[in-house]
């Protein structure tokens, strides 16, 4: 399953293969061209799968029923859908202030082309700005907001040189696939059912 905005038993979603090995492949809610800085890597190719999503707000409304004093820390890398997670959370602002610590990565807010192409998906140019004040005014206004963030870690745009050395890493080339024996053994899922290609 993925995490979304809502829940859905049956959600439409791109798939993008970047390198012919089992684990070149990412979901994504963006345009994988539009997720990383450069355009790099390029993308091999694309298909749709259907999967359940899961409402981020269904998921921590659930956490603080069953413990209202426990710590919920909330990391988000969900390829470009932290966009549309963090505004559905925003819409809740009590919920919000329920999460004890959020970090998340945002994708296409590292240099202005990418900024300028958040237009095409219905955001705007300064999404990262405006998300980031949405935030700051919630925690003010709720009385009690528990939620702390990392400064760097929570708004630290994917893009960074860091955070691409991997795309010279075996892992992003093409390497000899795991088996199903390993995915098993790591709790991995192996097949995503196709639904166009």
């Amino acid at each position: 399953g993925a995490l979304s905005n809502r829940t859905a038993a049956e959600e439409a979603r791109p798939v993008w293969r970047y390198a012919s090995h089992r684990w070149g492949e990412t979901a994504a809610s963006l345009d994988f061209r539009d997720v990383h800085v450069e355009r790099k890597p390029l993308p091999l190719s694309s298909r749709t799968v259907l999967g359940r999503s899961y409402d981020l707000n269904e998921i921590v409304r659930a956490v603080v029923k069953a413990n209202a004093s426990s710590v919920l820390a909330l990391r988000l890398d969900v390829e470009g859908g932290e966009w549309w997670v963090l505004r559905r959370l925003l819409d809740e602002p009590g919920l919000l202030c329920s999460v004890s610590y959020i970090f998340a990565e945002f994708h296409s807010a590292a240099s202005a082309p990418q900024r300028e192409r958040l237009r095409s998906y219905g955001l705007e140019a300064d999404a990262f700005e405006t998300l980031k004040e949405r935030v700051h005014a919630a925690m003010e206004a709720t009385p009690g907001c528990r939620l702390r963030l990392y400064w760097r870690s929570f708004w630290a745009s994917c893009g960074d040189k860091q955070r691409f050395e991997w795309r010279d890493a075996p892992q992003a080339r093409d390497v000899a696939s795991l088996g199903e024996e390993a995915l098993r053994k790591m709790g991995l899922p192996s097949r995503l059912r196709v639904v166009k290609g």
